[in-house]
């Protein structure tokens, strides 16, 4: 197209012409968004107290693993991005500034165009340690990570984005693969509770591997994965695609020395479970969204997690530990599913003084030597006195999702055809939250726990 502007001055004609390529405006607008977040696997945040006679050094750990995020946008340029990070740790004093971090295998953030295809990362096994804690064990610890074959592709007009990441491998010669011990507890504390002396408070291990994917999922494959995650965003020739997944073998929380937990097979409900001694086992935990939003106006989406928590439960009130069993909670949570949160029911078990104790966990002939998961520790008050109130337990609270979130909404371009946007999400399937388990110093001792966050969106408006 051409534009020619014409005028007089001074009796003199003027003129100007601009030429420039004209072009459909529908062209240079959006066709194609599709984003996967896998914002974590399992996250972990805890607090620590450095100074032993106050609360002068406030520090705070956050760890997370698997993460990553694959995004693609198609207009007349299109563009792909990706980064994966197989696992990540910062270690902040709440006064501001960093302590320490660690950051396992990752792929950094690759953007397209130019395609970017460069290959697994790996990283070896590590540790995230806090700096004043001095001959302590680390925070944490891990094995060795991958970032598995990330990609950005978008020099074709079918723009891609995906990228998967796993952790594996024994730490410190142990089954663990990523354990989380808390150097700030004493003896005292370990005793108290009944736990064994400096084990980790939360640990992920290889048990028999994960089952195969979730429905509809294409990859990664879990089968016998520990820790695995990975998003993709694609455009197919009829529908722009989008997913998010991650799945974990098997998480230990409390660690006991009782014989009756520690057996090789501990009774459980439906049969027996290999409980190695810990007070609460996470099996085969899996959560993933599809979104598929296809150029006909149509689509669909999918948000779904699975797993199996057992705790520990001791049934009778007689002195007695040996009639001690595991209970077990299924999860398989849909878009479709809904109801009462399991795990709200349990918690609310023994009521007493307004308290609501939770199951019975050490029995002991005296009553107020027993110990409930979400009850007072033995009876006792906390240390310093000053009206502070009784120690809690092992928990402080816990709660699952009891339906997934997946949506598609139809809007009308321009040109008054149908544009389906679909988006479904995941955000913290089980969250655990443990009580002060530093019986000196309040608020310091305590972690929380999240696991399974994912999310996509897509839309084809071709």
């Amino acid at each position: 197209m051409s534009v020619t502007a014409a005028w007089s001055v001074g009796g003199q004609e003027e003129s100007y012409t601009l030429t420039s390529l004209l072009s459909d405006r529908s062209f240079g607008g959006r066709k194609i968004k599709a984003t996967a977040t896998l914002g974590y696997g399992l996250d972990v945040y805890t607090a620590y107290d450095s100074n032993p006679g106050g609360g002068s050094r406030l520090s705070s750990a956050n760890i997370f693993f698997p993460s990553s995020e694959s995004d693609i946008e198609g207009r007349r340029l299109s563009t792909a991005r990706h980064t994966t990070t197989a696992l990540r740790g910062e270690l902040q004093q709440n006064a501001g500034g960093s302590l320490s971090s660690v950051v396992g295998a990752t792929s950094n953030v690759l953007q397209a165009p130019p395609d970017q295809d460069p290959g697994t990362a790996t990283a070896p096994e590590g540790a995230l340690r806090h700096p004043e804690f001095p001959g302590t064990p680390a925070i944490m610890t891990f094995g060795p990570s991958a970032a598995i074959d990330p990609t950005a592709l978008a020099a074709s007009a079918a723009p891609s984005a995906l990228g998967d990441a796993e952790i594996s491998g024994a730490v410190g010669g142990q089954t663990g693969y990523v354990s989380f011990p808390n150097p700030q507890l004493q003896n005292q504390d370990y005793l108290q509770l009944r736990l064994t002396g400096g084990a980790p408070i939360i640990s992920v291990v290889r048990n028999d591997g994960l089952p195969g994917p979730l429905p509809g999922i294409t990859s990664p494959v879990t089968t016998g994965d520990v820790i695995v995650g990975g998003t993709r965003a694609t455009t197919l020739p009829d529908s722009a695609y989008a997913q998010a997944t991650t799945g974990i073998d098997r998480i230990f929380m409390f660690d006991t020395s009782w014989s009756e937990l520690s057996d090789t097979e501990a009774v459980a409900e439906g049969g027996t479970l290999t409980g190695l001694g810990h007070l609460i086992v996470i099996d085969d935990f899996q959560a993933s969204v599809t979104c598929d939003s296809d150029s006909d106006g149509t689509g669909t989406g999918q948000a779904q997690y699975q797993g199996t928590l057992y705790y520990w439960e001791d049934p009778v009130q007689n002195g007695d530990r040996s009639d001690g069993r595991y209970r077990r909670v299924e999860f398989n949570v849909t878009s479709t599913t809904a109801g009462a949160d399991p795990l709200a029911a349990i918690m609310a078990q023994n009521p007493s003084g307004g308290q609501s104790n939770g199951p019975l966990i050490y029995d002991h002939p005296s009553a107020n030597q027993r110990i409930y998961l979400f009850g007072k520790t033995l009876g006792a008050v906390e240390p310093g006195g000053g009206g502070r109130g009784e120690v809690l337990t092992y928990l402080r609270n816990w709660n699952s999702l009891t339906t997934a979130s997946s949506r598609v909404d139809t809007t009308t371009d321009a040109a008054g055809a149908a544009v389906a946007s679909v988006d479904s999400n995941i955000d913290g399937a089980i969250e655990i939250e443990t009580a002060d388990l530093d019986v000196d110093r309040r608020d310091v001792g305590s972690a929380t726990v999240s696991i399974g966050s994912v999310s996509c969106y897509a839309q084809d408006a071709r």
